[in-house]
Protein backbone atom coordinates (compact mmCIF):
# COMPACT_ATOMS: atom_id res chain seq x y z
CA UNK A 1 0.00 0.00 0.00
CA UNK A 2 2.95 2.36 0.50
CA UNK A 3 3.24 3.40 -3.19
CA UNK A 4 -0.29 4.33 -3.80
CA UNK A 5 -1.00 5.84 -0.54
CA UNK A 6 2.47 7.80 -0.62
CA UNK A 7 1.18 9.26 -4.36
CA UNK A 8 -1.91 9.86 -3.21
CA UNK A 9 -0.64 12.13 -0.16
CA UNK A 10 1.71 14.01 -2.65
CA UNK A 11 -1.00 14.57 -4.92
CA UNK A 12 -3.22 16.48 -1.28
CA UNK A 13 -0.29 17.96 -0.71
CA UNK A 14 0.53 19.95 -3.97
CA UNK A 15 -2.89 20.40 -5.22
CA UNK A 16 -2.55 24.20 -3.85
CA UNK A 17 0.61 24.43 -2.52
CA UNK A 18 1.47 26.38 0.32
CA UNK A 19 2.67 29.77 -1.81
CA UNK A 20 -0.35 30.31 -3.85
CA UNK A 21 -2.49 32.65 -3.24
CA UNK A 22 -5.41 34.62 -5.38
CA UNK A 23 -9.45 33.93 -5.12
CA UNK A 24 -10.05 31.92 -7.89
CA UNK A 25 -12.03 33.01 -10.70
CA UNK A 26 -15.34 31.50 -10.94
CA UNK A 27 -13.92 28.57 -13.51
CA UNK A 28 -16.08 25.54 -12.72
CA UNK A 29 -16.01 21.65 -13.72
CA UNK A 30 -19.53 20.32 -14.49
CA UNK A 31 -21.35 18.88 -12.11
CA UNK A 32 -21.50 15.15 -11.90
CA UNK A 33 -24.51 14.85 -14.67
CA UNK A 34 -25.81 11.12 -12.21
CA UNK A 35 -27.22 14.07 -9.52
CA UNK A 36 -30.17 14.78 -12.15
CA UNK A 37 -29.98 18.55 -11.71
CA UNK A 38 -28.68 21.05 -14.24
CA UNK A 39 -25.83 23.27 -13.27
CA UNK A 40 -26.73 27.17 -14.09
CA UNK A 41 -24.17 29.22 -15.37
CA UNK A 42 -25.12 32.28 -12.92
CA UNK A 43 -28.16 32.20 -11.69
CA UNK A 44 -30.19 29.86 -9.80
CA UNK A 45 -32.78 28.05 -11.56
CA UNK A 46 -36.62 28.91 -10.89
CA UNK A 47 -37.15 25.44 -9.19
CA UNK A 48 -33.15 25.52 -7.24
CA UNK A 49 -33.17 24.19 -3.57
CA UNK A 50 -33.22 26.48 -1.00
CA UNK A 51 -29.77 24.94 1.31
CA UNK A 52 -29.69 25.49 4.87
CA UNK A 53 -26.39 24.24 6.45
CA UNK A 54 -26.67 23.81 10.34
CA UNK A 55 -23.49 23.46 12.81
CA UNK A 56 -24.59 21.84 15.80
CA UNK A 57 -21.22 22.90 18.18
CA UNK A 58 -19.48 20.49 20.09
CA UNK A 59 -21.72 16.84 19.02
CA UNK A 60 -19.78 13.87 19.26
CA UNK A 61 -21.31 11.12 16.65
CA UNK A 62 -21.40 8.19 19.25
CA UNK A 63 -23.59 10.18 21.89
CA UNK A 64 -26.69 9.95 19.44
CA UNK A 65 -29.30 6.79 18.97
CA UNK A 66 -28.31 6.92 14.72
CA UNK A 67 -24.56 6.40 15.54
CA UNK A 68 -25.46 3.42 18.50
CA UNK A 69 -26.17 5.70 21.59
CA UNK A 70 -28.27 3.74 24.05
CA UNK A 71 -29.49 7.14 25.49
CA UNK A 72 -32.29 8.69 23.54
CA UNK A 73 -30.33 12.21 23.30
CA UNK A 74 -31.67 13.07 20.02
CA UNK A 75 -34.86 12.14 18.35
CA UNK A 76 -35.84 14.30 15.75
CA UNK A 77 -32.19 14.14 14.57
CA UNK A 78 -32.50 10.47 14.33
CA UNK A 79 -35.55 10.36 12.37
CA UNK A 80 -34.29 12.96 9.93
CA UNK A 81 -31.15 10.31 9.11
CA UNK A 82 -34.19 7.99 8.87
CA UNK A 83 -35.54 10.38 6.15
CA UNK A 84 -32.68 11.29 4.70
CA UNK A 85 -28.94 10.71 4.91
CA UNK A 86 -25.99 10.07 7.10
CA UNK A 87 -22.30 9.90 7.10
CA UNK A 88 -21.68 7.23 9.32
CA UNK A 89 -17.61 7.45 9.82
CA UNK A 90 -17.24 11.75 9.50
CA UNK A 91 -14.37 13.53 11.57
CA UNK A 92 -14.23 17.02 11.71
CA UNK A 93 -11.67 18.54 10.26
CA UNK A 94 -9.98 19.98 12.98
CA UNK A 95 -10.61 19.69 17.02
CA UNK A 96 -11.91 23.48 17.56
CA UNK A 97 -14.48 25.44 15.83
CA UNK A 98 -11.92 27.74 13.91
CA UNK A 99 -9.56 25.18 11.55
CA UNK A 100 -13.52 22.95 11.51
CA UNK A 101 -16.01 26.08 9.91
CA UNK A 102 -12.94 27.51 7.88
CA UNK A 103 -12.38 24.29 6.39
CA UNK A 104 -16.44 24.02 5.48
CA UNK A 105 -16.31 27.77 4.31
CA UNK A 106 -13.08 27.23 2.03
CA UNK A 107 -13.46 23.31 1.02
CA UNK A 108 -9.75 23.03 1.73
CA UNK A 109 -7.74 21.51 4.32
CA UNK A 110 -6.10 23.48 7.45
CA UNK A 111 -2.76 23.22 6.00
CA UNK A 112 -4.48 25.24 3.11
CA UNK A 113 -6.31 28.07 4.69
CA UNK A 114 -4.33 28.53 7.47
CA UNK A 115 -7.50 29.29 9.55
CA UNK A 116 -6.50 27.86 12.93
CA UNK A 117 -7.76 29.82 15.67
CA UNK A 118 -9.44 32.86 16.94
CA UNK A 119 -6.36 35.18 16.29
CA UNK A 120 -6.45 34.57 12.78
CA UNK A 121 -8.67 35.05 9.92
CA UNK A 122 -10.25 32.92 6.62
CA UNK A 123 -8.29 34.57 4.10
CA UNK A 124 -10.02 36.78 1.62
CA UNK A 125 -8.59 34.73 -1.33
CA UNK A 126 -10.61 32.00 -0.54
CA UNK A 127 -13.74 31.09 -2.97
CA UNK A 128 -16.13 30.72 -0.17
CA UNK A 129 -18.94 28.36 0.21
CA UNK A 130 -21.13 31.42 0.31
CA UNK A 131 -19.39 33.52 -2.04
CA UNK A 132 -19.96 30.42 -4.79
CA UNK A 133 -23.85 30.45 -3.87
CA UNK A 134 -23.96 33.93 -4.27
CA UNK A 135 -22.48 34.02 -7.76
CA UNK A 136 -25.06 31.56 -8.60
CA UNK A 137 -28.17 33.28 -7.35
CA UNK A 138 -28.71 32.33 -4.02
CA UNK A 139 -29.75 34.97 -1.39
CA UNK A 140 -27.23 34.25 1.54
CA UNK A 141 -27.48 34.63 5.43
CA UNK A 142 -25.66 33.19 8.26
CA UNK A 143 -26.50 33.82 12.02
CA UNK A 144 -23.95 32.31 14.37
CA UNK A 145 -23.87 32.16 18.52
CA UNK A 146 -20.54 31.70 19.17
CA UNK A 147 -17.60 34.80 19.97
CA UNK A 148 -15.70 32.39 17.15
CA UNK A 149 -17.82 33.86 14.66
CA UNK A 150 -17.10 37.50 14.76
CA UNK A 151 -16.94 39.58 11.67
CA UNK A 152 -13.11 39.94 12.34
CA UNK A 153 -12.64 35.89 11.91
CA UNK A 154 -14.48 36.42 8.09
CA UNK A 155 -16.32 33.78 8.12
CA UNK A 156 -19.59 35.66 6.79
CA UNK A 157 -16.98 36.31 3.48
CA UNK A 158 -20.17 36.05 1.02
CA UNK A 159 -22.97 36.65 2.73
CA UNK A 160 -25.08 39.27 2.16
CA UNK A 161 -26.65 39.15 5.75
CA UNK A 162 -23.93 37.94 8.65
CA UNK A 163 -25.40 38.11 12.34
CA UNK A 164 -23.71 37.45 15.59
CA UNK A 165 -25.85 36.32 18.71
CA UNK A 166 -22.92 36.23 21.29
CA UNK A 167 -24.73 37.56 24.43
CA UNK A 168 -22.51 35.65 27.18
CA UNK A 169 -22.02 31.75 27.83
CA UNK A 170 -25.44 31.36 30.18
CA UNK A 171 -27.20 32.93 27.53
CA UNK A 172 -30.00 31.45 25.41
CA UNK A 173 -29.05 32.44 21.94
CA UNK A 174 -30.58 29.75 19.99
CA UNK A 175 -34.36 31.04 20.67
CA UNK A 176 -32.69 34.33 19.08
CA UNK A 177 -31.81 32.58 15.88
CA UNK A 178 -34.81 30.81 15.61
CA UNK A 179 -36.98 33.81 15.91
CA UNK A 180 -35.01 35.51 13.20
CA UNK A 181 -34.98 33.03 10.70
CA UNK A 182 -38.67 33.36 9.07
CA UNK A 183 -37.67 37.10 7.80
CA UNK A 184 -34.71 35.50 6.15
CA UNK A 185 -36.68 32.87 4.89
CA UNK A 186 -40.02 34.33 3.97
CA UNK A 187 -38.77 35.95 0.35
CA UNK A 188 -39.40 32.71 -2.30
CA UNK A 189 -38.32 34.54 -4.77
CA UNK A 190 -34.74 33.47 -5.03
CA UNK A 191 -33.17 30.36 -3.27
CA UNK A 192 -31.54 30.80 -0.16
CA UNK A 193 -28.60 29.79 1.08
CA UNK A 194 -28.47 30.22 5.51
CA UNK A 195 -25.99 29.21 7.71
CA UNK A 196 -26.92 28.96 11.28
CA UNK A 197 -24.69 27.76 13.99
CA UNK A 198 -26.33 26.55 17.43
CA UNK A 199 -24.05 26.49 20.60
CA UNK A 200 -26.01 24.57 23.28
CA UNK A 201 -24.50 21.53 23.68
CA UNK A 202 -20.65 23.46 24.41
CA UNK A 203 -20.47 23.86 28.24
CA UNK A 204 -21.54 24.57 30.45
CA UNK A 205 -24.32 21.66 30.43
CA UNK A 206 -26.83 24.17 31.96
CA UNK A 207 -30.15 23.95 29.41
CA UNK A 208 -33.25 24.34 30.86
CA UNK A 209 -35.72 21.70 32.20
CA UNK A 210 -36.39 19.38 31.44
CA UNK A 211 -33.38 18.73 29.13
CA UNK A 212 -31.38 19.37 32.56
CA UNK A 213 -32.44 16.56 34.74
CA UNK A 214 -33.90 14.33 31.40
CA UNK A 215 -30.57 12.17 32.08
CA UNK A 216 -29.79 12.51 35.89
CA UNK A 217 -31.86 9.67 36.57
CA UNK A 218 -33.31 11.76 39.73
CA UNK A 219 -30.09 12.00 41.10
CA UNK A 220 -28.74 15.77 42.45
CA UNK A 221 -25.60 16.37 39.67
CA UNK A 222 -22.27 16.08 41.44
CA UNK A 223 -21.54 19.85 39.82
CA UNK A 224 -23.62 22.54 39.53
CA UNK A 225 -24.38 22.82 35.52
CA UNK A 226 -23.23 26.43 35.59
CA UNK A 227 -20.01 25.50 36.90
CA UNK A 228 -19.20 22.59 34.66
CA UNK A 229 -17.05 25.39 32.82
CA UNK A 230 -14.88 26.12 35.62
CA UNK A 231 -14.58 22.66 36.65
CA UNK A 232 -13.62 21.00 33.05
CA UNK A 233 -11.02 24.10 33.05
CA UNK A 234 -9.37 23.09 36.20
CA UNK A 235 -9.51 19.00 35.34
CA UNK A 236 -8.51 19.76 31.56
CA UNK A 237 -5.62 16.87 31.91
CA UNK A 238 -7.05 15.07 34.82
CA UNK A 239 -6.87 11.45 35.55
CA UNK A 240 -8.68 11.23 38.67
CA UNK A 241 -11.86 12.91 38.11
CA UNK A 242 -14.17 11.07 40.65
CA UNK A 243 -16.88 8.79 38.69
CA UNK A 244 -19.60 11.01 39.64
CA UNK A 245 -18.43 13.83 39.14
CA UNK A 246 -17.18 12.44 35.52
CA UNK A 247 -20.71 10.78 35.13
CA UNK A 248 -22.71 14.13 35.89
CA UNK A 249 -20.49 15.76 33.05
CA UNK A 250 -21.93 13.26 30.60
CA UNK A 251 -25.34 13.33 32.17
CA UNK A 252 -25.61 16.83 31.71
CA UNK A 253 -23.71 16.83 28.03
CA UNK A 254 -26.80 14.59 26.93
CA UNK A 255 -29.29 16.65 28.40
CA UNK A 256 -28.14 19.66 26.14
CA UNK A 257 -28.04 17.06 23.34
CA UNK A 258 -31.47 16.80 23.95
CA UNK A 259 -32.69 20.50 24.27
CA UNK A 260 -30.48 20.71 21.33
CA UNK A 261 -32.63 18.71 19.23
CA UNK A 262 -35.61 20.63 19.96
CA UNK A 263 -34.76 23.28 17.80
CA UNK A 264 -33.36 21.09 15.18
CA UNK A 265 -37.40 20.29 15.85
CA UNK A 266 -38.25 23.95 15.07
CA UNK A 267 -35.59 24.26 11.81
CA UNK A 268 -37.57 20.98 10.03
CA UNK A 269 -40.46 22.71 10.53
CA UNK A 270 -39.01 25.44 8.45
CA UNK A 271 -38.03 23.30 6.18
CA UNK A 272 -40.63 21.47 5.42
CA UNK A 273 -43.30 25.18 5.32
CA UNK A 274 -40.78 26.47 2.29
CA UNK A 275 -42.57 26.38 -1.32
CA UNK A 276 -39.50 25.72 -2.64
CA UNK A 277 -37.45 22.27 -1.97
CA UNK A 278 -34.98 22.47 0.68
CA UNK A 279 -31.97 20.65 1.57
CA UNK A 280 -30.88 20.23 5.38
CA UNK A 281 -27.26 19.29 6.29
CA UNK A 282 -26.66 19.07 10.24
CA UNK A 283 -23.02 18.57 11.04
CA UNK A 284 -20.75 19.27 14.11
CA UNK A 285 -17.42 20.84 13.96
CA UNK A 286 -16.02 19.12 16.96
CA UNK A 287 -16.70 16.40 19.81
CA UNK A 288 -15.99 16.82 23.61
CA UNK A 289 -14.07 14.54 25.59
CA UNK A 290 -15.17 12.65 29.20
CA UNK A 291 -11.79 11.43 30.43
CA UNK A 292 -11.34 9.05 28.26
CA UNK A 293 -7.60 9.53 27.56
CA UNK A 294 -7.15 11.82 30.85
CA UNK A 295 -8.61 14.42 29.11
CA UNK A 296 -11.85 16.90 29.39
CA UNK A 297 -13.03 19.30 26.83
CA UNK A 298 -12.00 19.74 23.36
CA UNK A 299 -8.96 21.12 21.23
CA UNK A 300 -5.58 20.75 21.04
CA UNK A 301 -6.16 16.58 20.92
CA UNK A 302 -6.70 14.37 18.18
CA UNK A 303 -8.34 11.70 20.03
CA UNK A 304 -11.59 10.07 18.21
CA UNK A 305 -14.10 11.19 20.65
CA UNK A 306 -12.84 14.83 19.66
CA UNK A 307 -12.70 14.19 16.17
CA UNK A 308 -15.69 11.83 15.08
CA UNK A 309 -18.44 13.97 14.87
CA UNK A 310 -22.31 13.35 12.61
CA UNK A 311 -23.30 14.64 9.35
CA UNK A 312 -26.89 14.23 8.53
CA UNK A 313 -28.17 15.77 5.31
CA UNK A 314 -31.96 15.61 4.33
CA UNK A 315 -33.21 16.46 0.68
CA UNK A 316 -36.32 14.42 -0.54
CA UNK A 317 -36.42 13.93 -4.07
CA UNK A 318 -31.99 14.32 -4.04
CA UNK A 319 -31.18 11.90 -1.37
CA UNK A 320 -32.30 8.33 -0.93
CA UNK A 321 -34.06 7.96 2.53
CA UNK A 322 -32.26 5.51 4.91
CA UNK A 323 -28.94 6.48 2.79
CA UNK A 324 -25.67 5.48 4.96
CA UNK A 325 -22.30 6.65 3.63
CA UNK A 326 -19.70 3.84 5.10
CA UNK A 327 -16.63 4.88 3.70
CA UNK A 328 -14.27 7.85 5.97
CA UNK A 329 -15.53 11.47 5.35
CA UNK A 330 -15.16 14.59 6.83
CA UNK A 331 -16.17 18.03 6.96
CA UNK A 332 -14.47 19.37 3.72
CA UNK A 333 -16.34 16.68 1.42
CA UNK A 334 -19.77 18.83 2.52
CA UNK A 335 -18.81 22.27 0.08
CA UNK A 336 -18.56 20.07 -3.32
CA UNK A 337 -21.74 17.53 -1.76
CA UNK A 338 -23.99 20.63 -1.33
CA UNK A 339 -22.78 22.39 -4.57
CA UNK A 340 -23.71 19.20 -6.40
CA UNK A 341 -27.18 18.70 -4.84
CA UNK A 342 -28.35 22.08 -5.72
CA UNK A 343 -27.01 21.64 -9.32
CA UNK A 344 -24.34 23.89 -9.10
CA UNK A 345 -21.25 23.35 -11.10
CA UNK A 346 -17.90 22.65 -8.86
CA UNK A 347 -14.98 25.10 -8.50
CA UNK A 348 -11.72 23.93 -9.04
CA UNK A 349 -9.13 23.76 -6.21
CA UNK A 350 -11.66 21.49 -3.48
CA UNK A 351 -9.84 19.19 -1.35
CA UNK A 352 -13.08 17.04 -0.43
CA UNK A 353 -15.33 14.68 -1.92
CA UNK A 354 -18.59 15.25 -4.23
CA UNK A 355 -20.70 11.99 -2.22
CA UNK A 356 -24.39 13.73 -3.96
CA UNK A 357 -24.11 10.79 -6.06
CA UNK A 358 -23.72 7.94 -3.49
CA UNK A 359 -26.75 9.94 -1.30
CA UNK A 360 -29.17 9.82 -4.27
CA UNK A 361 -28.10 5.88 -4.47
CA UNK A 362 -27.22 6.21 -7.56
CA UNK A 363 -25.63 2.95 -9.04
CA UNK A 364 -21.97 2.69 -8.84
CA UNK A 365 -22.06 6.01 -7.86
CA UNK A 366 -18.16 6.85 -7.04
CA UNK A 367 -16.81 7.18 -3.05
CA UNK A 368 -13.39 7.93 -1.75
CA UNK A 369 -12.25 4.36 -1.06
CA UNK A 370 -8.45 4.35 0.96
CA UNK A 371 -8.27 8.03 0.57
CA UNK A 372 -6.28 9.79 3.49
CA UNK A 373 -7.96 12.15 5.36
CA UNK A 374 -5.89 14.87 7.16
CA UNK A 375 -7.02 16.34 10.54
CA UNK A 376 -4.79 19.12 11.59
CA UNK A 377 -4.66 21.51 15.03
CA UNK A 378 -1.70 24.02 15.04
CA UNK A 379 0.57 21.74 16.62
CA UNK A 380 -1.27 17.90 16.27
CA UNK A 381 -1.81 16.15 13.32
CA UNK A 382 -3.71 12.99 12.37
CA UNK A 383 -4.10 10.95 8.92
CA UNK A 384 -7.12 8.33 9.15
CA UNK A 385 -7.38 5.61 6.19
CA UNK A 386 -8.91 2.24 5.21
CA UNK A 387 -6.34 -0.42 4.27
CA UNK A 388 -6.14 -3.59 3.31
CA UNK A 389 -5.27 -3.67 7.62
CA UNK A 390 -8.59 -2.00 8.44
CA UNK A 391 -9.40 1.92 9.73
CA UNK A 392 -6.06 3.42 10.95
CA UNK A 393 -5.62 6.43 12.35
CA UNK A 394 -1.77 8.28 12.58
CA UNK A 395 -1.29 11.02 14.94
CA UNK A 396 1.86 13.18 15.32
CA UNK A 397 2.31 15.69 17.93
CA UNK A 398 4.76 18.25 15.99
CA UNK A 399 6.50 19.89 18.96
CA UNK A 400 8.32 17.76 20.70
CA UNK A 401 7.79 14.96 17.77
CA UNK A 402 5.81 11.98 18.43
CA UNK A 403 4.26 10.03 16.47
CA UNK A 404 1.71 6.84 17.32
CA UNK A 405 0.05 4.74 14.86
CA UNK A 406 -3.51 3.58 15.79
CA UNK A 407 -5.45 0.25 14.33
CA UNK A 408 -8.92 1.95 15.28
CA UNK A 409 -10.77 -1.20 14.29
CA UNK A 410 -8.95 -3.62 16.80
CA UNK A 411 -8.48 -0.42 19.13
CA UNK A 412 -11.12 1.96 18.83
CA UNK A 413 -10.27 3.54 22.22
CA UNK A 414 -6.87 3.87 20.85
CA UNK A 415 -4.73 2.66 23.91
CA UNK A 416 -1.73 0.86 21.92
CA UNK A 417 0.60 2.27 19.77
CA UNK A 418 0.85 0.07 16.67
CA UNK A 419 3.56 1.39 14.87
CA UNK A 420 6.10 -1.96 15.71
CA UNK A 421 3.09 -4.46 14.80
CA UNK A 422 2.12 -2.48 11.40
CA UNK A 423 5.53 -1.17 10.20
CA UNK A 424 4.89 -0.90 6.64
CA UNK A 425 1.70 0.81 6.94
CA UNK A 426 3.75 3.62 10.27
CA UNK A 427 6.42 4.26 7.46
CA UNK A 428 3.66 5.23 4.37
CA UNK A 429 1.37 7.08 6.62
CA UNK A 430 4.83 8.89 8.33
CA UNK A 431 6.25 9.80 4.93
CA UNK A 432 3.03 10.65 3.49
CA UNK A 433 2.76 12.84 6.91
CA UNK A 434 6.22 14.44 5.66
CA UNK A 435 5.30 14.99 2.54
CA UNK A 436 2.43 17.19 3.25
CA UNK A 437 5.13 19.80 4.98
CA UNK A 438 4.16 20.46 8.60
CA UNK A 439 7.34 22.23 9.18
CA UNK A 440 7.08 24.58 6.27
CA UNK A 441 5.07 28.49 7.00
CA UNK A 442 0.97 28.35 6.56
CA UNK A 443 0.52 29.96 3.52
CA UNK A 444 -0.57 32.73 4.86
CA UNK A 445 0.05 34.74 8.21
CA UNK A 446 -3.37 36.77 7.64
CA UNK A 447 -3.59 38.11 11.41
CA UNK A 448 -6.85 39.61 12.59
CA UNK A 449 -7.18 42.48 14.45
CA UNK A 450 -6.64 42.20 18.27
CA UNK A 451 -8.91 40.63 20.55
CA UNK A 452 -11.33 43.09 22.41
CA UNK A 453 -11.60 42.94 25.91
CA UNK A 454 -15.15 41.61 25.49
CA UNK A 455 -14.11 38.92 23.19
CA UNK A 456 -11.01 38.29 25.78
CA UNK A 457 -13.99 37.84 28.57
CA UNK A 458 -16.03 35.84 26.29
CA UNK A 459 -13.23 33.10 25.64
CA UNK A 460 -12.16 33.00 29.19
CA UNK A 461 -16.04 32.38 29.92
CA UNK A 462 -16.48 29.47 27.38
CA UNK A 463 -13.10 28.10 28.77
CA UNK A 464 -10.96 28.64 25.32
CA UNK A 465 -8.62 31.06 28.04
CA UNK A 466 -7.05 30.39 31.07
Amino acid sequence: MRGPLLALLFALACSRPAGCRGKPPPAVRTARPSTGLAASPSLAAADAPNVLLVSLDTVRADHIGAWGYARDTMPTLDAVAAEGGRFARSWAQAPLTDGTHGSLFSGRYVIHHAKLKQGLRLPDDEWSLAEHFAHHGYRTFGLATSIKFVPEANFGQGFATWELFPDGPKARRSPKVLARLPALTADESAPFFGFVHLFDAHAPYSPPEPHRSAFLDGRSPAISPAKTIDFIQKNRRNKSVPARKRQTLIDLYDGSLRYLDTHIATLMALARSTRRPTIVVFFSDHGEAFGEHGYYGHDNVMWEEVLRVPVVVWAPGRVQAGAVIGVPTQTVDLYPTLSSLAGLPLPAGLDGFDLAPALAGTPGAPLPERRVLVLQDDNDWALVTETADGLVKLVAHLKPRRLRLFDLGADPGERVNAKERLPSVFTALREAFLALGPNRPFRNGEARAPLSDEENEELRALGYMD
